[in-house]
C-alpha cells in the first residue's frame, strides 16, 4: 500500500464526510487522523468558511459543506478518471492474451 501527502482539500472533505451526521472533536480527530493543533485550525478554517457548524461541542457539516462535499467528489472523479481508463485498458488487453509493454525513462 502506497502512502501519500493528502492535500488541504482532501483533509477538509474528510472532517465534512465524518461531521455530516454530528461529531465531536475528538472523533473527528480520530478520524481524520490528525493532531490536536492541526484539528483545531481546520475547524476554525471550516466554521469561518460556514461549511461546519458547531453547537454543544458538536460539530455538523452544513448543506455548504454538503455541496462542497458534492463538488469535491466529481472533481476527484474527473482526475482519477485517465487512470482508471488507463488501468482497465490494461485489464482487458491482459484478458485478450495480449503482452502490456512498460517504458522506463
Amino acid at each position: 500500500m502506497a502512502f501519500s501527502n493528502r492535500s488541504r482539500f482532501d483533509i477538509m472533505a474528510n472532517i465534512l464526510q465524518k461531521a455530516v451526521p454530528g461529531m465531536k472533536k475528538t472523533w473527528l480527530l480520530y478520524g481524520a487522523n490528525l493532531s490536536f493543533s492541526q484539528l483545531r485550525r481546520y475547524l476554525k478554517t471550516l466554521v469561518d468558511l460556514q461549511l461546519l457548524a458547531v453547537k454543544d461541542d458538536l460539530y455538523t457539516t452544513t448543506p455548504k459543506g454538503l455541496a462542497f462535499l458534492e463538488s469535491y467528489k466529481t472533481l476527484v472523479q474527473l482526475l482519477e478518471e485517465p487512470e482508471v481508463q488507463a488501468r482497465n485498458a490494461k485489464k482487458e488487453l491482459k484478458r485478450d492474451g495480449m503482452v502490456v509493454v512498460r517504458r522506463r525513462n
